[in-house]
């Protein structure tokens, strides 16, 4: 089972690193992304473009350093879990929006398989942060 978390620990990586990259080619659209979820204000919304993309990055770096994994994983969760959530309010409030996961400018308006890619992220999350704990202890 150890090259199956490696496998998923990869995947979950390379999906928060290319994420994040994308966000950071350009914060203006995705602080507009944001703010289309009517969700927050505009300063806000902007806020949220700069750090995201950079907690991504951090978090998709920090799983393969010993010390910080469990915080990394920590972080992946908590960000999964909001993301989730935004989606979810944005369907049960009709809007039709462009979620921004990758950074946009492609048509990524179907919140629903967003929320199922997310989902299916969180469970990678929990298995490797089980596995990391298992061995931790």
């Amino acid at each position: 089972m150890k090259w199956f978390t490696l496998i998923v620990r990869v995947v979950l990586s390379l999906a928060f690193l290319v994420a994040g990259f994308l966000k950071l080619r350009d914060p203006s659209l995705f602080a507009v992304q944001v703010h289309d979820f009517r969700l927050t204000p505009w300063w806000l919304s902007a806020g949220i473009a700069v750090y995201v993309p950079w907690l991504e990055i951090f978090a998709g770096l920090g799983v393969w350093i010993k010390r910080v994994a469990g915080g990394a994983w920590f972080l992946y969760m908590a960000m999964l879990t909001g993301f989730i959530a935004v989606l979810i309010s944005a369907i049960s409030r009709g809007l039709d929006v462009d979620c921004g996961c990758f950074g946009g400018g492609g048509d990524e308006s179907d919140l629903g398989m967003g929320i199922i890619r997310n989902l299916l992220l969180l469970a990678g999350v929990a298995w490797c942060w089980m596995k990391d704990s298992r061995y931790a202890r």
